[in-house]
């Protein structure tokens, strides 16, 4: 049962950052993830955790490239 609620709230932190449009949103999703982390941290398997973080990094990544492109003056 942990498992659902596990991923069910990662699922949610995912939405956060997908949902942002500027950097310091992103920051706060980073923040909502290390929140996640802590909460959950335990009941994950070293791996499993390791993968979560590693995934999530990238689309924090890709995000941060989006935004910025968006935000870039027209020429």
């Amino acid at each position: 049962m942990e498992f659902i609620n596990i991923q069910n709230d990662y699922t949610w932190v995912v939405k956060v950052l997908e949902s942002c449009l500027t950097e310091s949103q992103i920051d706060a999703s980073e923040k909502i993830f290390k929140q996640f982390l802590g909460k959950w941290g335990n009941e994950l398997p070293d791996e499993r955790r390791e993968k979560l973080v590693y995934n999530f990094d990238k689309l924090v990544k890709s995000k941060t490239v989006e935004v910025r492109k968006n935000h870039l003056p027209n020429v």
